[in-house]
């Protein structure tokens, strides 16, 4: 791939990933709210609401798939690192190319799996808001769509130093 190609590359899938951090965090406030929602009409007017109930698991659901391609990108997902920090770069970088490819397998599995799921659940509606199941899984499907185009970019496309960065030892030597 040539360098201008890369670069375009590299922009849309950072500019990607930050638009679906910050629908996240849209969705992160509207959490909030319909949760002092709930809690305000079940402690002060003594009434439940299954709207706000229903509104909360979505924007959570919708939280965290979306987040997670920009955790993948910026290597900010959990990760135990004992193992993974004892080894040179060079060999980091290949673990990580690796890694990467299981995500891509992980995540088409996944979107296969939500394709035959749906095909028999879209039409369904939740039941209080009455939201088709084909919206309401949106937001996760969109995530792990993004979580399989940044593995596959970090696989084809991502600078060596994006995937491992040089240690400060690995530099002074």
């Amino acid at each position: 791939m040539s360098d201008p190609e890369q670069g375009r590359l590299h922009r849309f899938v950072w500019a990607s990933c930050a638009v679906a951090e910050h629908s996240a965090l849209v969705m992160l406030i509207a959490l909030t709210a319909a949760l002092a929602v709930q809690i305000i009409g079940r402690e002060i007017f003594d009434v439940g609401l299954p709207a706000a109930d229903e509104v909360a698991r979505f924007c959570g659901l919708s939280m965290v798939f979306l987040a997670a391609p920009q955790l993948l990108l910026q290597h900010g997902h959990v990760s135990v690192e004992l193992f993974h920090n004892k080894l040179s770069v060079p060999v980091r970088r290949r673990l990580m190319r690796a890694l990467a490819c299981l995500v891509v397998l992980f995540c088409a599995l996944f979107l296969f799996g939500a394709w035959k799921f749906m095909q028999r659940a879209a039409q369904f509606t939740t039941p209080a808001l009455g939201m088709q199941n084909s919206l309401y899984y949106t937001p996760a499907l969109i995530g792990v769509l993004g979580l399989f185009c940044v593995a596959a970019y970090q696989i084809l496309a991502a600078p060596p130093r994006e995937l491992a960065p040089e240690d400060e030892e690995s530099k002074s030597s």
